[in-house]
C-alpha cells in the first residue's frame, strides 16, 4: 500500500482514516509506518475523535505514547 504511494489520509465513509484503524486496534508498527508516510496525527472524525482518542480509549499504551510523540507542538 505504501509503496504504492497510497493515500495515507484517505477516510473511509465515517471519516477514520488508516491511522485511525491502526491505533483503535493496537497495531503499533502500522501506525509507525503511517506516521513515516506522513499520516496525519491531528486529523479528527465527525465526532471529533482522533486517533490518540482511540488508542487510549482500547487500551493500547505504546500506541498512545507513539501518538503523542508526533503530535504537532
Amino acid at each position: 500500500m505504501l509503496a504504492a504511494k497510497a493515500d495515507v489520509n484517505a477516510r473511509i465513509a465515517d471519516g477514520a482514516t488508516a491511522l485511525f484503524l491502526a491505533s483503535q486496534n493496537g497495531y503499533l508498527e502500522v501506525v509507525r509506518a503511517l506516521l513515516v508516510a506522513k499520516a496525519d496525527v491531528s486529523t479528527r472524525r465527525g465526532d471529533a475523535a482522533t486517533a490518540l482518542i482511540y488508542a487510549s480509549g482500547n487500551g493500547h499504551p505504546d500506541v498512545v505514547r507513539v501518538l503523542l510523540a508526533a503530535e504537532p507542538m
